[in-house]
């Protein structure tokens, strides 16, 4: 058996100047589960970009001028073994 080591942290992103938001939310649980953040659009530097976020019971389009990503604590190393 191999073990993978890498380092792991709690993170948030926040999006800039969000607009035009659309979507389902098919129940309102809370904390909600994020499955998949896609660019669904192309980078345009200081202009809009559209986004698709997917999660359980959720999926939401929007346009956003970008993002700032926070960790919340510092990384600590995880183990994953195959």
């Amino acid at each position: 058996m191999r073990g993978i080591t890498f380092r792991v942290s709690p993170a948030m992103l926040v999006f800039n100047c969000v607009w035009s938001i659309t979507g389902d939310l098919g129940s309102v649980r809370l904390p909600p589960e994020t499955r998949n953040l896609f660019l669904s659009g192309p980078v345009i530097p200081r202009d809009e970009t559209a986004w698709h976020l997917a999660g359980r019971d959720f999926d939401l389009r929007f346009r956003a001028w970008g993002f700032t990503f926070y960790l919340r604590r510092p990384p600590r190393y995880g183990r994953w073994v195959a």
